[in-house]
């Protein structure tokens, strides 16, 4: 839960089936809103139907803050894991960007083309967004967009060692495809 945790006792089944009336009613009116996710907007109708509370009685009161704080810790953590694992496993792979946010931008090592890269991690499970498509102008190095919000620390260095796997399966299939007439 976000908010209220001894004040507002929530099944997991009532917060699902909100979060879920939400998630629909986004999608059918085309909303791009992000600020909170589905889950955590639910929470919030909720409490304000359940205690009368509104988004500015949870700023005042701390624990829109408390929760942030809590957040950023959480998120700091595991994109150190990620970015440890990706050292461990991919060491040929450079993390670009800030230490900051929900996902990081990784360049590819030298001859991976993002495509296979990307459908060898699919293979694997592993979800990437590929980089090609979001640059302004075409060129530039092979990069991949990774998320790591939902995932806790040791599944983040599985999938670092998961996506190490793809880049080399990529790297062999180019090299093998390279050598035949």
């Amino acid at each position: 839960m976000l908010f209220y945790r001894a004040a507002l006792p929530l099944s997991h089944k009532t917060l699902t089936f909100a979060s879920g009336i939400i998630r629909r009613h986004r999608k059918a009116i085309g909303s791009r809103w992000r600020k909170l996710n589905p889950r955590q907007q639910a929470l919030m109708v909720l409490a304000y139907l359940r205690k009368g509370d509104t988004f500015a009685d949870l700023i005042a009161s701390g624990s829109y803050d408390h929760h942030l704080r809590r957040m950023r810790r959480r998120y700091r953590a595991r994109r150190d894991a990620l970015v440890n694992a990706l050292n461990r496993w991919l060491p040929a792979a450079r993390v670009r960007g800030v230490s900051a946010g929900l996902h990081l931008l990784i360049e590819l090592p030298p001859g991976c083309a993002e495509a296979d890269v990307a459908a060898a991690a699919a293979a694997r499970g592993i979800a990437v967004g590929q980089v090609a498509p979001m640059r302004a102008a075409p060129g530039g190095p092979p990069a991949l967009v990774l998320g790591y919000a939902r995932l806790p620390e040791q599944h983040l260095t599985d999938a670092a060692r998961l996506l190490a796997h793809a880049v080399h399966a990529a790297q062999a299939r180019a090299t093998s495809q390279a050598r035949v007439p």
